[in-house]
């Protein structure tokens, strides 16, 4: 392929060209907005890796040797190590690895080893350009947390589809003209229309309902209730618990993109302010800790989520805080309910 490639070499370089100046506007934000991402996931940000190697240095007095069987680089290549092969467990491409279903069917399972093989045992030196993307993709996931994830998993999808088509065709090749050929066939599309039939099934039917939350159910009508109520309190503080909210309070609430990109934030826009997102590491309010009467500024309306509010009627009754909590109303999902509480301090 590389004299192919040379002899196409205007074309690449200019293709490359056309890239880099579709791309241009976007890179000042990758460079900020896409490190700061990217910072926020990696296992070298997550302390709860070192903090017991970390306390058994102290514990041994910062000893040399200490230093040398308690490193912290040993944590990052362990965790490393068990995210990268977490992202080849079988159960994780062909069971769950998306929720009820795998990464892929479970019919694929013998085709996708059998092409794999397959392309292993072919004379041409192209195959080490799939077998190293295939397993070149899932070091991005061993250097984040959260693992496996399916989304991180994505750039394999075509050499997943790959193993199990020459696995299939291969299957086929060998069935030809044999006795058993129409049984194979008619068996392999029985197969497949039930997989289908179930992938649909759970698509369109049981994901909506138990995952519900992660795809934001309730988001619209508390962005509603808060539209209809902002004009009666001189601040709202949303909860960041499930998402940050201000992507679904500027869509539910048709609030003028002007006015945002004018005076907004993702922190809050207008008279409302927006909490802590599940991933920030010190960012923003975690409303199922912070002291809320400290928020307090004239009327204030809590918009708080199931997890927000029982935290703060523990803390009330543990710590006795100096205030009471009144839920005005409980907002309701279209699947999940309660989703929100809309909570005044008493």
């Amino acid at each position: 392929f590389r004299d192919k490639i040379a002899k196409s070499r205007k074309w690449l370089v200019l293709s490359l060209l056309l890239g880099l100046v579709l791309l241009s506007p976007l890179i000042p934000h990758m460079l900020k907005d896409g490190l700061s991402r990217i910072n926020q996931v990696s296992i070298f940000e997550d302390k709860s890796l070192t903090n017991t190697y970390t306390d058994a240095i102290i514990r041994h007095e910062n000893s040399f040797l200490a230093r040398i069987v308690y490193n912290r680089r040993v944590a990052y290549l362990q965790q490393f190590s068990d995210n990268y092969l977490k992202n080849f467990a079988l159960d994780f491409y062909f069971v769950n690895g998306t929720g009820p279903i795998g990464l892929l069917y479970l019919w694929e399972l013998p085709f996708f080893f059998w092409g794999f093989y397959l392309i292993l045992r072919m004379p041409t030196r192209w195959k080490w350009l799939i077998i190293g993307w295939f397993f070149t993709v899932p070091i991005v996931g061993g250097l984040t947390t959260g693992q496996p994830n399916a989304l991180r998993t994505l750039a394999n999808v075509p050499m997943a589809v790959l193993f199990t088509a020459i696995g299939v065709s291969k299957a086929h090749s060998f069935l030809i003209g044999r006795k058993y050929q129409k049984f194979f066939v008619l068996g392999f599309f029985a197969i497949v229309l039930f997989f289908t039939a179930r992938f649909i099934t759970l698509y369109f039917d049981y994901q909506p309902r138990i995952s519900a939350i992660i795809w934001g159910d309730g988001h619209k009508q508390m962005a509603q209730f808060v539209k209809d109520n902002k004009d009666a309190y001189d601040t709202i503080y949303v909860t960041g618990e499930y998402w940050r909210p201000y992507i679904y309070m500027l869509f539910y609430m048709q609030y003028p993109p002007s006015q945002y990109l004018a005076n907004g934030s993702r922190e809050g826009f207008s008279n409302l302010r927006f909490g802590q997102a599940i991933w920030d590491r010190g960012e923003g309010i975690d409303f199922s800790k912070a002291f809320l009467s400290d928020k307090v500024s004239g009327k204030t309306l809590f918009i708080l989520s199931e997890k927000d509010f029982h935290s703060q009627e523990r803390l009330i009754g543990e710590s006795k805080r100096p205030y009471k909590l009144k839920a005005i109303k409980l907002i309701d999902g279209t699947f999940v309910k309660p989703v929100f509480y809309a909570v005044v301090m008493q």
